[in-house]
């Protein structure tokens, strides 16, 4: 007679656990993650022709659009200079890497932050973290600006 009761109490506890909805925590988090990702069409247009500020600095950068993504092109008096850019969204913004050659070094990969249609790359590092990309730049920071 235990036996009986015992297993019509875990039966019970079987189905009472299969049908409640609590326990469907993937369905949950999967509803979460499509509510909180940004639909394609919200990435901002990068491509365009961009100038530094007055600074003596005279570097010009034209990103294009392809049909596999983008291209950079970065032009001034001592660099010619093209390769892919790529686009990603951080938590902090986005971000604009630049695969290939930048300024004076040779090929590596180097992330600017985009926003308010304004690209802003650290130029320099420090003395534990020592480079200069653009040496024809003295700013630690270049920000281009959208034309």
């Amino acid at each position: 007679m235990i036996q009986k009761i015992f297993a019509i109490v875990l039966m019970a506890m079987v189905l009472v656990s299969c049908h409640n909805p609590g326990n469907n925590n993937s369905a949950k988090t999967d509803s979460t993650a499509v509510q909180n990702s940004k639909p394609a069409n919200t990435l901002p247009d990068i491509a365009g022709y961009y100038r530094l500020p007055e600074t003596g600095c005279d570097i010009a950068l034209t990103i294009t659009k392809e049909k596999n993504g983008f291209k950079y092109f970065f032009k001034g008096e001592h660099l010619d200079l093209e390769g892919v850019a790529l686009l990603s969204t951080e938590a902090d913004g986005f971000y604009v890497t630049f695969d290939g050659p930048i300024g004076n070094t040779p090929p590596k990969t180097v992330s600017g932050l985009f926003k308010d249609n304004t690209l802003t790359i650290q130029n320099e590092g420090n003395s534990q973290n020592n480079y200069h990309y653009f040496t024809d730049c003295d700013e630690k920071y270049l920000e281009f600006k959208k034309q």
